[in-house]
């Protein structure tokens, strides 16, 4: 009998030291995982670096920038406010909301130019996403447009954006309203955005005792427990770090050239080819411009394709009716941002973004071209 009690106490604790690595592993990982939490970063500005600052666009106190479907009715109701009357839209990505070493003071260039057309009775509103592709602008366009009282609509046009691909869930949500999705679905933008929203409704399915259990024991988590709760967020975390870390291993850098794709191009043109017709129709004025880019030093441009590009912008502007700008060589090389990589610490230079003067010199530029439109 104690033989056999031996036997068994022997056993459990063979099983003990098996489990043990296991249990340390899992409880290391935890602690890993929960100290990854304490720094998460946003992904949306997680381009932005750790030397610039996404600012709210305010002017006299009033917001008069947004985002998308979530925060529109912020700017529509400030506008009301404001009195409603001729508005100008300006679209646009991080470039119109980020500001390199920022300080108290200083100011996006929207936000000048919202002052500087308010005092000659028009109201600037402004919506930008980051990373904002041509299919997202033009449902965008589409949806607010007859939101406010539009005269005009700013419009940059991205080479490097023309590769982003998808229209997020926050711009496709305009849909949900029954107006805005009739205009939408007969513009002439619309064969080229649709397969990006419609779907296919699946069966209704009666959900199995598994997925019922699955999907309790998932929202009593999500109650209690924080790192579960963040976890997709951890997710894309690691995945921006993983991704980091291939381009420093293959040497790929910000001012890597990044051709585009053919076809991607010839699809991204069709699309603002029409969104102009949409806006000529409708007799809607459009300002396409050519942003700033950095000069001071090779980027990520191939300079043939770049060259091509804004010849093919300026052309459709003209086809079209709209006006055009190139701004290209609005802001030198020196107001420029350094991407610092705030999970890494590495250091790029930055083809996007810079700093207040830089907002000044764009906004100076921006009021010169609207000054010969008769604003």
């Amino acid at each position: 009998m104690r033989r056999r009690s031996d036997l068994l106490l022997a056993n459990v604790a063979n099983i003990q030291m098996e489990w043990l690595p296991l249990v340390l592993a899992a409880v290391i990982a935890i602690s890993l995982l929960d100290f990854a939490r304490s720094k998460i970063i946003d992904l949306n500005n997680a381009a932005l670096g750790g030397q610039t600052t996404a600012v709210l666009a305010e002017s006299d106190g009033q917001q008069m920038a947004c985002s998308d479907a979530s925060d529109t009715a912020v700017c529509e109701s400030v506008y009301e406010r404001a009195g409603g009357g001729p508005a100008v839209l300006w679209l646009g990505n991080s470039q119109n909301f980020a500001i390199n070493h920022y300080k108290r003071g200083d100011e996006l260039a929207v936000v000048r130019v919202h002052r500087w057309l308010k005092n000659r009775g028009a109201w600037l509103v402004s919506y930008n996403q980051p990373n904002a592709n041509l299919n997202e602008e033009a449902l965008l366009f589409e949806a607010l447009i007859h939101r406010y009282e539009t005269r005009l609509v700013i419009f940059p046009v991205f080479m490097d954006k023309l590769r982003e691909q998808g229209i997020r869930e926050n711009i496709a949500a305009f849909m949900n309203d029954r107006k805005t999705a009739e205009r939408i679905q007969s513009s002439p933008v619309w064969p080229s955005i649709a397969p990006l929203l419609v779907k296919e409704a699946e069966p209704a399915k009666t959900p199995t005792i598994q997925q019922r259990v699955e999907t309790d024991v998932d929202n009593l988590l999500n109650k209690y427990w924080p790192l579960w709760r963040d976890r997709s967020i951890l997710s894309g975390n690691v995945g921006f770090v993983i991704h980091q870390l291939r381009n420093k291993l293959f040497g790929i850098h910000s001012y890597t050239k990044r051709p585009v794709d053919p076809q991607v191009y010839a699809e991204k043109i069709e699309v603002l080819a029409s969104l102009l017709k949409s806006a000529k129709v409708q007799h809607v004025r459009m300002l396409l411009y050519i942003p700033p880019y950095r000069h001071d030093m090779p980027g990520p441009y191939d300079d043939a394709q770049y060259a091509k590009f804004k010849t093919d912008v300026k052309t459709l502007a003209v086809k079209y009716g709209a006006d055009f700008a190139d701004l290209d060589n609005t802001v030198p090389g020196p107001l420029w941002a350094t991407v610092v990589d705030t999970v890494l610490g590495f250091e790029e230079p930055d083809f996007m973004h810079f700093t207040d003067e830089g907002h000044r010199r764009l906004a100076d530029a921006m009021k010169a071209c609207l000054a010969e439109l008769g604003f």
